[in-house]
């Protein structure tokens, strides 16, 4: 007979059943590898120890796969679980609550867990209990679960994994990060920690999909506190973040050590940081005008009555 203890998913009867030790079996010649592999045929299963107990009973140990990822097909319609192992488990019913999206929905099941929830999933991934994700997508998130460290991977709640090139994440603190493809993952982690170093509780966005060149979006207040990400909820963990650049803040780019800016400069400590010259801010300076009267003392030349007086400045006057 088997001897069972039955585990979170698997009742003890369920664990003889799926055993099925044909007629006759004894402890001198039962056939291990048979009942292992009954036994994992239900895909909570992962691992199996049999052992002995004379005279008459086979005492059998299951170890249930351990759910590390809830994820959701791009319809939305379809969320499955994952193990440990990148094994489909079977699906989940996630409702969403009244003024709750799915996606929201998905991370309150999570919530308190380290369970990780994969949202966009492409239509041609076609989940198989017991089988193992093998898609691009979920071997682009292997490699960056591989190679982050796992103090920066215990920080994502939530991945994006519409494509490869579109991978992203949402970090506990809130902040949303475009990784795309996964390589020079080292270096993009290491860009990410200095950018979040200098600028502690204010980013909202960081783009590393190409280190050597990020950008990032700011909060336009250094009175945020960090916040919980448990629900991926930007504005939950930075109240006054926005998403689009505002007058003192838009996304900046980094390269090489310096900083140049798509939305405005505030975020250098001097103009000497930004370029060498003037000259070099004369031509499409309406780009970074917005918010620039703010930070008039770092430049020079420029400061006295720049704000008041900006028809006997010819060239930065249009879109100012």
């Amino acid at each position: 007979s088997i001897s069972a203890e039955p585990t979170e998913h698997i009742s003890a009867e369920d664990i003889a059943a799926l055993a099925g030790m044909p007629e006759g079996t004894t402890l001198l010649n039962y056939d291990e590898a048979l009942i292992v592999n009954n036994l994992r045929r239900n895909p909570w299963v992962k691992d199996v120890k049999l052992s002995r107990e004379f005279p008459d009973r086979l005492r059998v140990e299951i170890t249930e796969r351990t759910v590390t990822s809830i994820v959701m097909m791009n319809s939305g319609s379809v969320t499955w679980c994952m193990g440990d192992d990148d094994v489909w488990i079977e699906p989940v019913k996630i409702v969403a609550g009244e003024g709750q999206s799915i996606i929201e929905a998905a991370l309150a099941y999570v919530s308190g867990s380290e369970t990780l929830v994969i949202t966009d999933v492409p239509q041609t991934v076609n989940p198989v209990a017991g089988t193992v994700a093998e898609d691009e997508v979920f071997e682009a998130i292997r490699a960056y679960r591989t190679e982050l460290s796992k103090d920066f991977w215990d920080q994502i709640v939530s991945i994006n994994a519409s494509s490869i090139e579109g991978i992203s994440c949402v970090l506990k603190s809130g902040i949303e990060i475009s990784l795309g493809v996964p390589s020079n993952i080292e270096t993009k982690e290491a860009v990410i920690d200095q950018l979040m170093a200098k600028y502690p509780n204010r980013l909202t966005y960081i783009n590393v999909r190409v280190p050597s060149n990020p950008s990032y979006r700011m909060v336009d207040t250094e009175s945020v506190e960090g916040g919980s990400g448990a629900t991926g909820d930007i504005s939950a963990a930075t109240p006054s973040a926005t998403t689009e650049p505002t007058k003192t803040q838009g996304e900046q780019n980094v390269s090489s050590g310096s900083e140049s800016a798509e939305g405005t400069a505030e975020a250098t400590e001097s103009y000497d940081e930004w370029t060498d010259t003037s000259d070099e801010w004369t031509d499409g300076s309406g780009e970074w005008t917005e918010g620039y009267d703010d930070y008039a003392d770092t430049y020079g030349e420029w400061t006295e009555g720049y704000d008041e007086s900006t028809e006997t400045y010819d060239e930065w006057t249009e879109g100012y």
